[in-house]
C-alpha cells in the first residue's frame, strides 16, 4: 500500500473529491486504509490496482474497471444492489511471478448479494420449433427484459428475454429454432421424469473479464491469511462471466519460491517427470506461457475444513468457463441453485479430498471437456502423475467423498460425476480424511489406531440422491476406489436418458448402491 497513489484519508462516497488524498484517475493504485468506508456510486477510471483494508461498498449502478484487487483481511467488499459490475481490465499480457494478478483476492469474509433471480425452471411443455412463448411449470422471479437464457432440452440454444407475463409462468423468446419432444425410450413409451429447463445467466451483480481470450482473463479467489479463518463468503445471487485462466488442453504448472528465493519457471519436479513420460516439453518457463493451477472462475482456497463454518453460493451464475466453475478446495461451501453454462472442465469441483458442504439443486449445462491427446487414457497418464485432474468434462468432479449431492441437473457434459476421491499430495503431504468426519465404525477404528486419520479413497461417499441426466457419455464414472469400511456408498434416484454409459467403474472396489435408476 506504500506504492499507492490514490489513498482514502476519509469515509464517504467515491464521487467526493474530499475522499481521497487525490482522486483516483486511469491507472491510479487505490488504497482503502482500515476504518474507513468509501461508497463506489461511480463507474471508477481504469485502475492498476485496488487494495481494501477497509471497506468498499458498492451502491446500484456502480462500476468498478480494474485490474488486481485485494481484500485484505479485515477489509470488506459489500455488494448489496442491482445493476453493480465489476470488470478485470485487460493491460496486455502477464507480468507478475506467479500469475495472480488479474482478478480479486480475498483473504476476508464477504457478502455480495444481487436481487432475487430465478436460476432456471422447468418448462411446462416440450416446445416446437417456431414457437415464441415457453410455459413454465413454476413461476419466475426477477427475470427481464434483455435477460441472457439458456433452453436446455434436446439441444442447446442461447435466448434473449423479450418479456415474463405478470403471473411469472409464460416468457416470450425469440423463434425456437428447433423441436424438443418429449424424450423417448427405446420403445417408444415417454421417459417417466424427463423433463427441459431454462436457465438464466443475467445478475444484478457482475464479474467479468473484458477480454475473453485465454491469457486474458481475470479470476476470482476467496482464501485465508497464515491459517486464520475469519467472517464467511456469501455470494448470493451474483454473475461470474468469462473467468478463469487455467485451461484443459495443457498440463496444470505450479509455480513456487524457492529457498534462495527466486522463482520456478511452474515446472516443478512432478509435471516434469510426467511430462518426460509422453515426449512433451512445456512452454512453461516465460511468464504468460505457464498454465497455473488455480486460477479459476469462482475458487475457495484452503478457507478451512469446518463443520461448524461454511461459505455460501447460492443463485449465482458461472458461465464460460475453462478448467473449473465453482471450486472447493480445502474448505467448507454449500453450492445450491445456482446455473452453471459452458465450463471446458467442471463445473464444480472438489480438488483435494477432504472437502465439506453440498452440491445440491443446480443446473450443470455444456463442458466438452479436453480433446488434447496428452489428456486421453490411452496416454501414460502423464496427467494422473501431476494430479491434474477435472479437464475432462464432468458437471461434477468429487474428489471429496464426504461432499452431498443432491438433486442436480446435468446436460450435454461427457461425465455427468466423475468420482476420484484420491487425495492430492500437496507441499509433499497426501490429503487425508480426519475421524471427526467419519461415520464408518471400521474406518473410525482403523484412523484411531494411526494418526487419526485414513486414505480419502476408503472413505464412503456421503451420498448422491436425485440426478437428473441429459446427453452424456457416462452418467456415474468412479475411479480407483478401494473398500476400507463396512458403510455402503448411496446413489439413488436418477433420470438418465441418451447417455452411452449409465455406470462405469474403473478398478472401483467400493461398495456402491444404487437404488431407483431410471
Amino acid at each position: 500500500f506504500q506504492q499507492a497513489t490514490s489513498t482514502a484519508k476519509q469515509s464517504g462516497k467515491w464521487s467526493d473529491a474530499a475522499t481521497w488524498n487525490v482522486m483516483p484517475v486511469n491507472g491510479s493504485k487505490v488504497y482503502v486504509p482500515p476504518g474507513i468506508t468509501v461508497v463506489c456510486d461511480v463507474v471508477t477510471p481504469r485502475l492498476d490496482w485496488l487494495r481494501i483494508d477497509g471497506n468498499l461498498v458498492n451502491s446500484s449502478n456502480s462500476s468498478v474497471f480494474v485490474e488486481f484487487s485485494v481484500v485484505e483481511q479485515g477489509g470488506d467488499i459489500s455488494m448489496l444492489g442491482d445493476n453493480i459490475r465489476w470488470t478485470f481490465i485487460d493491460t496486455g499480457p502477464l507480468t507478475d511471478s506467479f500469475e495472480l494478478r488479474r482478478g480479486l483476492i480475498s483473504f476476508a469474509g464477504l457478502t455480495m448479494q444481487g436481487p432475487v433471480v430465478t436460476p432456471f425452471v422447468q418448462l411446462a411443455i416440450f416446445p416446437s420449433a417456431g414457437d415464441t412463448t415457453l410455459r413454465l411449470a413454476s413461476p419466475v422471479m426477477g427475470w427481464q427484459a434483455g435477460h441472457e437464457l439458456v433452453l436446455n432440452g434436446a439441444s442447446i440454444q442461447e435466448l434473449s428475454l423479450l418479456s415474463v407475463a405478470a403471473d411469472g409462468m409464460t416468457i416470450n423468446v425469440p423463434p425456437i429454432l428447433e423441436s424438443h419432444p418429449q424424450p423417448l425410450d427405446i420403445l417408444g413409451n415417454p421417459i417417466p421424469g424427463a423433463k427441459f429447463y431454462v436457465g438464466n445467466r443475467s445478475r444484478g451483480i457482475t464479474f467479468e473479464s473484458e477480454n475473453p481470450a485465454i491469457d486474458r482473463r481475470g479470476h476470482v479467489m476467496f482464501t485465508h491469511v497464515h491459517g486464520q479463518h475469519g467472517d464467511n463468503v456469501e455470494l448470493i445471487n451474483v454473475r461470474f462471466k468469462n473467468l478463469g485462466r487455467t485451461r484443459t488442453d495443457r498440463v496444470v504448472t505450479d509455480s513456487y519460491r524457492r529457498a534462495d528465493g527466486t522463482v520456478s519457471d511452474g515446472t516443478s519436479e512432478l509435471m516434469a517427470r510426467a511430462l518426460q513420460l509422453i515426449g512433451i516439453t512445456e512452454p512453461t518457463a516465460e511468464i504468460g506461457h505457464r498454465n497455473e493451477r488455480g486460477r479459476y472462475a469462482v475458487h475457495f482456497h484452503h478457507r478451512g475444513v469446518h463443520a461448524d463454518r461454511h461459505d455460501t453460493v447460492k443463485g449465482c451464475s458461472v458461465d464460460g468457463g475453462l478448467k473449473v466453475g465453482v471450486a472447493v478446495h480445502q474448505s467448507h461451501v454449500q453450492v445450491e441453485d445456482n446455473f452453471t453454462y459452458n465450463i471446458e472442465g467442471s463445473h464444480l469441483f472438489t480438488e483435494a479430498g477432504n472437502e465439506l458442504g453440498t452440491f445440491a439443486r443446480n443446473l450443470c449445462v455444456k463442458a466438452p471437456g479436453s480433446t488434447q491427446g496428452r489428456h486421453q487414457l490411452g496416454n501414460p497418464r502423464s496427467w494422473e502423475l501431476a494430479e491434474d485432474v477435472g479437464w475432462n468434462g464432468s458437471g461434477i468432479w468429487m474428489q471429496s467423498p464426504l461432499t452431498v449431492v443432491d438433486d442436480n441437473v446435468i446436460s450435454f457434459i461427457r461425465e455427468a460425476i466423475t468420482i476420484w476421491t484420491q487425495g492430492r499430495t500437496e507441499f509433499g503431504v497426501p490429503t487425508r480424511i480426519h475421524k471427526d468426519f467419519l461415520t464408518d465404525p471400521a474406518l473410525i477404528a482403523k484412523a484411531n489406531q494411526g494418526d487419526g486419520t485414513v486414505d480419502c479413497r476408503t472413505v464412503p461417499l456421503a451420498g448422491i440422491d436425485g440426478l437428473i441426466v441429459n446427453t452424456t457419455q457416462e452418467t456415474i464414472a468412479a475411479y480407483e476406489i478401494s473398500a476400507g469400511g463396512t458403510n455402503e456408498s448411496p446413489i439413488k434416484n436418477a433420470v438418465i436418458w441418451y447417455a452411452r454409459d449409465g455406470v462405469a467403474l474403473y478398478d472401483a472396489t467400493v461398495d456402491f448402491h444404487f437404488t431407483n435408476f431410471n
